[in-house]
């Protein structure tokens, strides 16, 4: 210690000045990894949140297109199912046009034999009213 004191003597009031800068040289040092830390770690768990963050919007859009996917798949079954009433309507009407046509048909052959009955009976009423006028 003797030595050192010694050794401190030689140099004078230099050696306390070296002392006082390399404290601060520390001290400061020492301040400065803390806060480089301090940034490394704030850096460290913003990447983290930006990461899971990443994540959750991923699964999000995973879900969001699978999603689309059913619903698209619900719309085309939808649209096949209106495809075959459609096709079943059709055929539906076809078969009541059809129908009508052939009752239409049928009607004026109907029509037409009534008018030839009536026809018929008008010829037999004369005949009638001419038997009676000739006994009478």
């Amino acid at each position: 210690m003797e030595g050192l004191l010694t050794a401190a003597a030689e140099f004078g009031p230099l050696w306390l000045l070296v002392f006082a800068a390399v404290f601060l040289l520390w001290h400061f040092g020492t301040k400065l990894m803390e806060i480089y830390a301090s940034k490394v770690e704030a850096q460290i768990k913003n990447e983290a949140e930006r990461e899971k963050r990443k994540r959750e919007e991923a699964l999000a859009r995973i879900e969001h297109d699978r999603e689309m996917a059913e619903i698209k798949g619900q719309m085309a079954e939808q649209m096949h199912e209106a495809n075959v009433l459609m096709s079943a309507l059709k055929t539906l009407m076809e078969s009541v046009v059809a129908s009508n046509e052939v009752l239409h048909e049928d009607l004026k052959a109907s029509q037409a034999g009534s008018q030839q009955m009536q026809s018929d009976m008008k010829d037999v009423k004369q005949k009638v009213d001419l038997i009676y006028a000739k006994e009478i």
